[in-house]
């Protein structure tokens, strides 16, 4: 198991606080981004975690140095940022769900 916990200060916390029942596609308030019938893979309603900006997730934020983890952490099996344990290509190919050229593709695809 990799040790991979960051301490957040309260700042950056209370900058990250989410907006709940709103569409993040559309912005409507009558049903969620499940429901939404709006086509793309825009979301011009979210809020960011890291940077408190509106138009992406914290996933997806050029200033997020914690990759799919907002408030620390990494993959317990490789210790990357960049997927969960469940994605994990060194786990999956472990277990021989996926080969060599696969595990190849997608770290080149991560690469930073």
């Amino acid at each position: 198991m990799n040790e991979c916990t960051v301490e957040i200060p309260a700042e950056e916390k209370k900058k990250r606080e989410v907006k709940t029942g709103i569409c993040y596609k559309c912005g409507s308030t009558e049903h969620r981004l499940k429901q939404c019938t709006v086509k793309g893979d825009s979301f011009a309603y979210a809020t960011c975690f890291i940077c408190g900006k509106q138009g992406h997730w914290s996933r997806l934020c050029p200033d997020n140095p914690n990759g799919l983890y907002p408030n620390g952490g990494c993959c317990n099996e490789c210790g990357s940022i960049q997927h969960f344990k469940r994605d994990c290509p060194t786990l999956l190919k472990k277990q021989g769900k996926i080969d060599g050229s696969y595990l190849l593709e997608f770290s080149l695809f991560f690469r930073n």
